[in-house]
């Protein structure tokens, strides 16, 4: 992505490196950090599918979030059966739906073709709160970097997720 890893910290929690919430959080405050990728943000309740769990959670993090730090959380994805398509891609994250109700920005990638594995293209969703959301194709590039195109060619993604519910729509659709 072009950083320089000496740049960019990491805070090891999981495994042998094992931390609470609270000791992660404590992490994140002594190294005055503002944009954090917290990969795996789910596996920090018990059970995801619990709402009471999740919105206890978010409501703690959004609490430092109102300090002035980001959070990039990445979750588990909703598993379907290739003729499946939720209508809205926001119903994707997998448990409780107090993920995507709790959250101001979703960003939800998939293939645009699962069934040939050599396509390289990819959709991402961008489903906001409070602004229209939007659709943006992207590809690995020769580096294996993903690229989506410029929010200008949103149109474009638009069409391309359009094409993926009518394809699915003869299908099931999951409620």
């Amino acid at each position: 992505m072009g950083f320089d890893p000496e740049d960019v910290p990491i805070i090891p929690a999981f495994g042998k490196n094992s931390k609470s919430m609270i000791q992660i959080m404590a992490e994140i405050e002594r190294l005055r950090l503002r944009l954090v990728l917290w990969e795996g943000l789910d596996m920090m309740v018990k059970n995801p599918n619990n709402p009471y769990e999740v919105a206890e959670m978010l409501s703690g993090l959004s609490g430092h979030c109102e300090d002035g730090l980001t959070v990039l959380g990445t979750v588990g994805v909703a598993k379907l059966k290739p003729h499946e398509m939720y209508d809205n891609p926001r119903q994707l994250v997998a448990g409780s739906s107090v993920w995507e109700r709790c959250t101001s920005s979703n960003f939800i990638i998939r293939a645009l073709n699962p069934k040939d594995i050599g396509d390289a293209r990819r959709l991402l969703y961008v489903s906001l709160k409070n602004a229209p959301s939007f659709s943006l194709e992207g590809r690995f590039d020769d580096n294996g970097m993903l690229v989506f195109d410029d929010y200008e060619r949103r149109q474009h993604g638009a069409m391309l997720a359009l094409n993926i519910g009518k394809a699915a729509s003869g299908g099931t659709r999951p409620s």
